[in-house]
């Protein structure tokens, strides 16, 4: 989130708009709670930011990547699954540097302001199903594009972005269905709830933006 929003809730927060986001439905308690959370993970946002800012920083201009790809390629040679094995191996390797943040934000932050629904053992538990998730899905796609590569020459651009998309458009399909509910439990909103809560957000949001100028 940025200035403008971080200005606008702020703005909301001590600009007495609790009238105008369905005080029906929100409380001002707990619409305060809200905003004092939403400014808290746009601090640490920030921190997130500039730590993943700091580490790219340093695997690009250290000379590490040249290094490690050298030994890499020298051990598996530069077959197509091989390339596509360090391409993950690197994105693991960037992962696992933002394991620490991303544990303070749910065990730290998140509880702070009474947020937190998991526990440490369902914590690593999804980052495990993550990891073997981006294996079955990410490595063959990785594979797909070196291969279009060599396959396809100066145009293999085109038809790797034509393949991305495809699998873009295919996952908004599958991923409610199939990979989502592995990760989170979704209750529906009875009907009048349901229509309540979208008035209320439409409210929020609509305040905070007057509030901050930004319509």
């Amino acid at each position: 989130m940025g200035a403008v929003s971080s200005a606008g809730f702020r703005g909301a927060l001590g600009g007495g708009v609790n009238r105008d986001c369905g005080e029906d439905f929100i409380d001002p308690a707990t619409y305060g709670k809200s905003v004092h959370y939403t400014l808290a993970k746009d601090r640490f946002g920030r921190v997130e930011d500039t730590w993943d800012l700091i580490v790219l920083l340093l695997v690009l201009f250290s000379g590490v990547l040249p290094a490690a790809f050298n030994r890499f390629v020298a051990w598996s040679g530069d077959s197509a699954w091989a390339m596509a094995v360090f391409v993950f191996l690197v994105g693991v390797g960037l992962a696992l540097t933002g394991l620490p943040l991303d544990w303070y934000a749910q065990f730290r932050l998140e509880e702070r302001f009474g947020f937190n629904t998991t526990t440490p053992r369902l914590w690593w538990a999804d980052r495990l199903k993550g990891l073997l998730l981006a294996l079955a899905l990410g490595y063959p796609l990785l594979v797909l594009i070196l291969k279009l590569v060599e396959w396809t020459g100066a145009h293999w651009w085109l038809w790797a972005w034509g393949c991305v998309l495809a699998f873009q458009l295919l996952m908004h399909v599958l991923a409610p269905v199939l990979i989502m509910p592995r990760f989170n439990k979704f209750t529906p909103l009875p009907d009048k709830l349901s229509l309540r809560a979208t008035v209320a957000i439409h409210n929020i949001v609509e305040a905070v933006s007057q509030n901050a100028n930004h319509p």
